[in-house]
């Protein structure tokens, strides 16, 4: 079972209350910022990180609206329906056992038999014109007839009712997607296209031991085999460099740093993150995407009151200028999500996702918008070998290829083939080499302390 807090029907007054109980829990902390002779630098990260989340968790379970869900569907009925397939579960068990005989017959017969009458009234609420019929017990062949018309009955009109929950069903979401088709377009073209959200369920889990295939069930074993697989799904590099002496000549003087770049120019990067910054970070993050490890959302963080968020701040500046951060954010939880194709009880069709903390991600965006302008606006990354800056765009090559592909068909006079090479590197930022990222970072000057 997994908490999910329901933002979608929480109330302004109930985002009101969760303000006001993350500032009491914080109380303690916030009064001290005003103290003239308290020491910023004193404080531990992992302490602060800890009052911080205690207080937005605890206040959210109080205040907030959630529900507990499982990964196991099950189909919703109305309540009468739901009764109805009960009974009728209930009459086959019975018959069944009155037809097999087993040592422990009698008990359960005798357990049913006793159980039958408040079924039978249960019964008399929901079909119409029926009342409690008497019955027999005595002559087993009487009673099994009893029990068989009985169960006829509740079966035809549980049929009736079936074909009623399908036709309503069909005019709901008929209805609701009519509804998505003039406020929400997206959900409306998922729903045209029978767009479904595939997910898996790790109870079991196809692994090779010994050259034998085996199918593990037990939930510890399954826990390594997961483990084992996300850990060594990436190969390690073939080769190892601890220094640019020693790569290939032609690829020295790629990593060689760069003559024209200061170490001076990336101070801004580490200077102190202010209010007016920390608030539009915060206010660019993404709603309804998952949390971390801590389950703090970004619309819990965006509903802290300003003394909350200045508590937030300082615990983000702390990390900066200490270049560390708390032991919790070197956590994180990793989800497996199905493939385009049937999972099978093999990690393999699966991919990773990895949930990391949100205050955490706050922090690396602050250091990710300083680093960005500071590329682009020095020009420091030159050529193709870099990811997207701010002011980039895949635009103009998809233009570009358009161009390409509309020319050949149109313009061409001879039978020349046109040749697209497309690569998709597997698994590309997965296996990034981290020493390997430690000196291209050396290659940019960039400091040692952010590094």
């Amino acid at each position: 079972m997994r908490t999910i807090f329901s933002y979608a029907s929480t109330s302004v007054e109930q985002w009101n209350n969760f303000t006001t109980e993350v500032d009491d829990s914080l109380g303690v902390y916030l009064d001290r910022q005003y103290h003239p002779n308290f020491d910023f630098s004193s404080l531990s990260l992992d302490r602060m990180w800890h009052a911080l989340k205690a207080a937005i968790i605890g206040a959210a379970i109080v205040t907030l609206p959630f529900q507990k869900v499982s990964n196991t569907h099950r189909h919703s009925y109305s309540p009468e329906l739901t009764k109805l397939i009960a009974i009728n579960k209930f009459l086959d068990r019975f018959l069944y056992r009155l037809t097999t005989r087993r040592s422990n017959r009698p008990t359960q017969i005798a357990q049913m038999t006793a159980a039958l009458p408040s079924h039978l009234e249960d019964l008399a609420t929901l079909l119409p014109d029926y009342s409690v019929p008497t019955y027999s017990t005595t002559s087993a062949s009487v009673f099994k007839s009893f029990l068989r018309s009985q169960k006829n009955l509740v079966s035809a009109f549980l049929s009736t009712k079936f074909a009623q929950h399908l036709t309503d069903s069909v005019e709901y979401y008929t209805a609701l997607r009519d509804e998505h088709f003039s406020n929400s377009l997206g959900t409306f073209i998922d729903s045209a296209l029978s767009v479904e959200k595939r997910s898996i369920v790790l109870d079991r889990v196809l692994v090779v031991l010994d050259s034998t295939p085996t199918l593990l069930t037990d939930l510890s074993d399954i826990k390594q085999a997961a483990i084992t697989h996300f850990q060594t799904i990436v190969s390690p590099p073939l080769v190892r460099y601890s220094s640019i002496t020693s790569f290939p000549a032609r690829w020295q003087q790629a990593y060689t740093p760069l003559a024209n770049v200061s170490t001076s120019l990336y101070d801004p990067v580490l200077a102190p993150i202010s209010l007016q910054e920390w608030s539009a970070v915060i206010s660019s993050m993404p709603n309804n995407k998952a949390s971390g490890p801590s389950k703090i959302s970004y619309e819990m963080i965006k509903h802290l009151s300003s003394e909350a968020l200045d508590f937030s701040l300082l615990l983000a500046n702390i990390c900066l200028s200490r270049g560390d951060v708390p032991a919790d954010w070197r956590e994180a939880v990793v989800y497996p999500i199905p493939k385009p194709h049937e999972f099978d009880a093999q990690l393999k069709n699966t991919r990773p996702i990895t949930l990391l903390e949100t205050v955490r991600k706050c922090v690396v965006k602050v250091v990710t918008n300083r680093l960005s302008n500071i590329f682009a606006d020095g020009k420091i990354l030159q050529g193709g070998n870099f990811a997207g800056l701010p002011g980039g765009s895949t635009d103009v090559p998809i233009k570009m290829l358009d161009a390409i592909i509309h020319q050949h068909k149109h313009d061409s006079t001879d039978d020349q083939e046109l040749w697209i090479v497309s690569q998709d590197i597997s698994k590309a930022f997965d296996s990034m080499d981290l020493n390997m990222l430690k000196l291209a970072l050396d290659r940019l000057h960039i400091p040692a302390l952010l590094v």
